[in-house]
């Protein structure tokens, strides 16, 4: 990690846990429109059927060529935090983001 990035911990205790990831996040997932609905092939949405976080796909593109820890979490909080609204104020993902 550069040194920018490096910040000094002073205060003890000080506790280590092994760290092992072997998949970050899934770059594919369910072909989704703007509002995180699923699409059918003829790229319709399917009523009622919203996916977030992994599942949704379109996000990526065709690979996942970098390093970005917490994207996959990220990515269920704000679009689970979004479509949620919007099916509480019965609209759309996009009008509340406009």
């Amino acid at each position: 990690m550069p040194a920018q990035f490096l910040s000094e911990v002073k205060t003890a205790p000080f506790y280590a846990t092994p760290l092992v990831c072997s998949t970050l996040t899934i770059p594919f997932g369910l072909h989704v429109d703007n509002n995180s609905q699923v699409c059918t092939e003829e790229d319709e949405p399917i009523d009622g059927l919203f996916v977030i976080g992994n599942v949704q796909g379109d996000f990526f593109g065709k690979d996942y060529p970098v390093h970005c820890p917490g994207i996959s979490h990220s990515r269920c909080l704000v679009f689970g935090q979004l479509v949620g609204e919007a099916l509480a104020k019965d609209t759309v993902l996009t009008a509340l983001i406009a």
